[in-house]
């Protein structure tokens, strides 16, 4: 599924002033006008090929999981899918260059950047004094600073452009919400704002009822499924005992089933156990992940190819992909299930911080309101992260990095809707898809991935949407109600592990792989 694409490079084929590499799993397609390398799909009506041949531009505005390179004599397009499932990278000092692989860039040891390479191999004070331990550490905390960004959200983070950098020189990353266009030079054109439909969405709240919400959601999702199972014939589900996962997989009853465990355990195996025992066939292909610095290190340096991945944490997943006797036509993966259901604890809290705004009592007194909407949270799908995890009680607890001086400000000076802000940012989708996809060389999708039903939670009304967010009701109606699933996972599973072991090992093999002539080899 891997291109390249050069204006001086000289290889077998060239279209105008393009020379281009494409594999045997893409797509052509060429008229008087234009050639296109492509791979994917589209839903929600015509399928990619027809819209290719009426008009590839509208790409732009298309539904689905896909890449494009559209060329004509003078110019290079390059389009992705609206939730950036795919990454493209590009080149721009004395040539132009393009792929969706990194590895196939003509890569010498002078064109590395030695001073990004020692930025992100800096870790900070705190964390060379960091001992690591079997417990479980929220993976975003492990994440370098490597002073780009400073927003919280890991999602909005990869939106930025300064996150878009390589450890290349005059290499990037394509920004998402944007697409690619090459002439003589390179121009970066935003064609989406993921973060302002997010934002207009909880702003503007429809009036369909549960019921409606669920039909639609649950129609969407089979039609999407549909049309994979039509166009794929290897597809395999990545399955864990968290409800994204469960739900997704309900729409691939026989799709290979591939699971990872932890160990030590990051949570019982009873329920991943009721998850396997609840498949059409009973089976799935369970793969050990040990947490032990030595073994994260030999793994990450054989299976990670890509110094530009930013979710350390998808190497149980690439692991697990490297190590399939056949590469999958399809890996169905769970990005955006808590983005687009908001069952998270952050959620909950945001939202019942700011309904303590408006009370026309003492600030203080707000506090202790806020300590009461935590009773009933408690034994809430979303009150904690992980199952083992204890909810929090009090808003110490439930903002640790906050001081009691600070929320009193908020509570006297915010508006009563300023948790939409603070959604909108975390909403912003985390691009776990395309590490998974550089890294297995395949098409990586999620059912959640549909702008139809994306915002559909976000903007229903209020009490609609506080039940996803507590209890994931939508999605717990919809295993009932469509598949008669009794779902028992009692809390989110968020499998997370401590990354610090990967950082130099994944950068000194990824690195060495992007210099070796991988170009050569393919062509």
């Amino acid at each position: 599924m891997k291109f390249f694409i050069s204006d001086t490079k000289k290889l077998e084929h060239k279209y105008g002033k393009w020379f281009w590499y494409a594999d045997s799993e893409c797509s052509l397609y060429a008229n008087n006008k234009h050639f296109v390398i492509y791979a994917g799909y589209t839903i929600g009506g015509e399928t990619i090929e027809q819209i290719i041949q009426r008009d590839p531009q509208e790409l732009e505005k298309a539904n689905g999981t896909y890449w494009a390179v559209i060329m004509t004599e003078e110019s290079c397009k390059v389009i992705v899918d609206y939730f950036c499932q795919t990454k493209i990278f590009y080149r721009r000092n004395n040539a132009i260059e393009i792929s969706n692989a990194l590895y196939l860039f003509p890569f010498t040891s002078k064109d590395v950047d030695r001073q990004e390479v020692e930025k992100r191999l800096t870790i900070s004070s705190d964390k060379k004094e960091y001992q690591p331990t079997e417990s479980f550490e929220k993976w975003e905390t492990m994440v370098l600073d490597w002073g780009y960004a400073s927003s919280p959200s890991l999602g909005v983070r990869q939106y930025s452009p300064s996150m878009c950098r390589t450890v290349f020189k005059d290499t990037y990353l394509l920004q998402p919400d944007h697409c690619l266009i090459a002439t003589d030079e390179i121009n970066i054109q935003r064609i989406h704002d993921t973060q302002k439909w997010i934002t207009d969405s909880l702003r503007t709240k429809h009036q369909m009822t549960r019921e409606q919400i669920q039909t639609e959601i649950h129609r969407c999702m089979k039609e999407h499924a549909d049309l994979i199972k039509t166009k794929y014939k290897n597809i395999v589900s990545s399955l864990s005992e968290g409800i994204d996962s469960v739900l997704q997989d309900q729409y691939f009853p026989d799709a290979e089933k591939i699971m990872y465990d932890f160990q030590p355990s990051n949570a019982p195996f009873t329920y991943k156990q009721k998850a396997i025992d609840n498949t059409k066939n009973k089976k799935c292909k369970v793969d050990k992940f040990v947490l032990d610095k030595d073994v994260i290190e030999k793994t990450a340096s054989t299976v990670m190819n890509d110094p530009s991945c930013f979710y350390w944490d998808t190497l149980p997943s690439q692991q697990q992909l490297h190590n399939l006797q056949v590469k999958p036509d399809i890996l169905m993966y769970g990005q955006n299930g808590d983005n687009m259901f908001m069952h998270k604890p952050f959620f909950y809290y945001e939202y019942m911080f700011t309904k303590q705004i408006p009370k026309d009592i003492p600030v203080k007194q707000k506090l202790f309101e806020f300590n009461r909407t935590l009773e009933d949270f408690q034994d809430c799908y979303s009150s904690v992260n992980n199952i083992w995890d204890r909810p929090a009680t009090t808003w110490q607890e439930a903002f640790p990095d906050m001081t009691q001086e600070q929320l009193i400000e908020e509570l006297e000076n915010d508006p009563a809707d300023a948790y939409i802000d603070d959604f909108a940012k975390k909403n912003t989708p985390g691009l776990y898809n395309r590490e998974v996809s550089h890294a297995g060389d395949v098409l990586v999708t999620s059912l959640f991935c549909d702008k139809r039903i994306f915002t559909l939670v976000m903007s229903a009304k209020d009490d609609i949407m506080l039940e996803s967010i507590m209890d994931a009701k939508i999605q717990k109606d919809i295993l009932e109600n469509k598949f008669n699933y009794q779902y028992e996972t009692p809390h989110k599973d968020q499998a997370e592990f401590n990354a610090v072991h990967i950082i130099k090992p994944m950068y000194v093999s990824t690195i060495r792989h992007c210099l070796q002539d991988h170009l050569e080899q393919e062509a």
